[in-house]
């Protein structure tokens, strides 16, 4: 009876163990490790030897460890904390390389940690970007832009920045290249001022100034060569002031108004003890004065006409040969006779000019001589010959009057080009006053002169002209002036 019961007591004992271990496989069938391990656990507490518990016992604590892991995952997943994600599966990789991602959260979380890692790149190389251009140094500050553009264009404020950074390099640039400017312009400037060359040197310190309003010049080369430069003006000025008193002291000599003459050299003397005398101002006045105060004497035409056959021969076989010799070498004053006696013929000609002094070169325009507000003389100024008014009774009546040819102006052409070349001496206005169609003195717009003491050219257009010889001395146009000295050296006269 007690084996019988002990019999009976290991068949129950085995029909629940088999069922316990149905239970548990069923489970791992499923994947339900809770219940897989709550079963396995019982029988291997009950029966450890019992077919193949042991092995599916740690089967499914394995699986069930790897279970639990998987679900942090995708909680993790969830949170997206990505690379704890990445973390947890690499894990699970280590412990079963083949273990299920149904849900490719491995991947996903990579990807996505990819994405956020590079934002932190981007992040640092914009923050970088931004230090450096606090720092001021913008080709550092570019260089991290460019990186941050090209791996994701269009970031934040990162194209503006750039553009502003670029900006401020190429003003780095101009900055630079201004800087070696004003050195060179500088160095220019003093070399020139070291060549006594006061005008060059205020032109090269207006460049400096052009570049830089504030430049401080810290030679002092400016106010220098300003001083020096107006000294040089002032002597400038003083030789020909001094000069066209010589010529008025020798215009008086020409005409007989010795005394006078003699006044103005002394009045050249007061202010220049040196100056030179190559006329012989001084000499000639006073023998002249001299031989004044001894009284009469036969004059050189009584002379003459005591000997007046012998001479008169004379004369006209020298003058005959003086005429034709000189005549070829093309000197003025027998150019002159020479166009008088074989008239040139300009109506094919552009142009017709006079070139004034002691003797006038004539090629197609006469200066006329007109009594009264049209005389001059000629003088010798600035290194050039002209010819210069004399001063009359009225206010603004200083002229002198010129005639085109007649085969030059004879084509009824309306419009001539007239270039002047004048002495720029004194600062009062001239004119030009011309034949027009409606009027004798048709009168253009002033031109005013600035006392530089320099030859000066201008270029004036006559309208409507009809050069028709209807001013005093049958002239064709004159240059009008006040009541000062008028120099001129060159007039040309020029078909359109």
């Amino acid at each position: 009876h007690q084996e019988a019961s002990s019999k009976l007591e290991e068949t129950k004992r085995q029909a629940r163990l088999n069922k316990l271990y149905d239970e548990a496989q069923q489970s791992l069938e499923t994947e339900d490790w809770q219940r897989a391990l709550a079963a396995l656990g019982t029988l291997a507490s009950e029966a450890p030897d019992f077919k193949d518990v042991a092995s599916k016992l740690e089967f499914a604590s394995q699986q069930k460890k790897l279970s639990d892991m998987y679900n942090e995952a995708r909680q993790l997943h969830q949170a997206q904390e990505w690379q704890a994600v990445v973390n947890v599966l690499s894990k699970i990789r280590m412990l079963d390389p083949d273990y299920p991602d149904p849900d490719n959260l491995l991947e996903n979380a990579k990807a996505e940690a990819a994405v956020l890692e590079r934002q932190k790149e981007l992040e640092s190389l914009y923050n970088r970007a931004l230090h450096e251009m606090d720092d001021g140094h913008w080709e550092e500050s570019r260089q991290f832009f460019l990186q941050v553009l090209e791996s994701e264009p269009g970031y934040e404020d990162a194209e503006r920045l750039l553009t502003r950074t670029e900006a401020e390099i190429h003003h780095a640039e101009f900055e630079s290249l201004r800087v070696k400017q004003i050195v060179s312009f500088y160095s220019q400037a003093q070399e020139l001022f070291k060549a006594q060359k006061w005008e060059e040197t205020l032109a090269k310190l207006e460049e400096i100034q052009a570049l830089d309003p504030d430049f401080s010049d810290p030679e002092e080369i400016g106010p220098r060569a300003q001083a020096e430069d107006e000294i040089e003006r002032e002597e400038k000025r003083r030789q020909v002031r001094l000069a066209a008193l010589y010529a008025e002291a020798v215009q008086l000599l020409e005409i007989g108004q010795y005394q006078k003459a003699l006044e103005k050299w002394e009045e050249i003397q007061e202010q220049d003890p040196t100056y030179p005398d190559p006329k012989k101002v001084e000499k000639t006045a006073r023998q002249q004065l001299v031989l004044l105060a001894q009284g009469p004497r036969d004059s050189f035409w009584d002379r003459l006409r005591k000997r007046k056959w012998l001479l008169i021969a004379s004369a006209v076989a020298l003058g005959v040969i003086l005429i034709a010799a000189l005549s070829v070498l093309q000197i003025p004053p027998f150019n002159q006779l020479t166009t008088l006696l074989f008239p040139v013929d300009y109506s094919n000609a552009s142009q017709v000019s006079v070139d004034l002094g002691r003797w006038n070169d004539r090629k197609g325009i006469t200066q006329v001589e007109v009594p009264g507000d049209g005389v001059t003389y000629s003088v010798t100024i600035a290194g050039k010959d002209a010819r210069v008014t004399v001063s009359s009774d009225d206010p603004y009546t200083r002229y002198i009057y010129f005639k085109a040819d007649p085969t030059f102006t004879q084509d009824e052409a309306d419009r001539y080009a007239l270039r002047i070349e004048y002495l720029d001496v004194g600062f009062s206005d001239f004119v030009i006053q011309y034949n027009s169609i409606m009027n004798a003195y048709e009168e253009t717009y002033p031109r005013k002169r600035n006392n530089s003491g320099e030859w000066r050219t201008v270029n004036i257009t006559l309208i409507e002209a009809h050069l028709r010889g209807r001013q005093d001395g049958g002239a064709d146009f004159r240059i009008a002036t006040d009541d000062t000295n008028f120099y001129v050296n060159q007039v040309i006269l020029k078909k359109p």
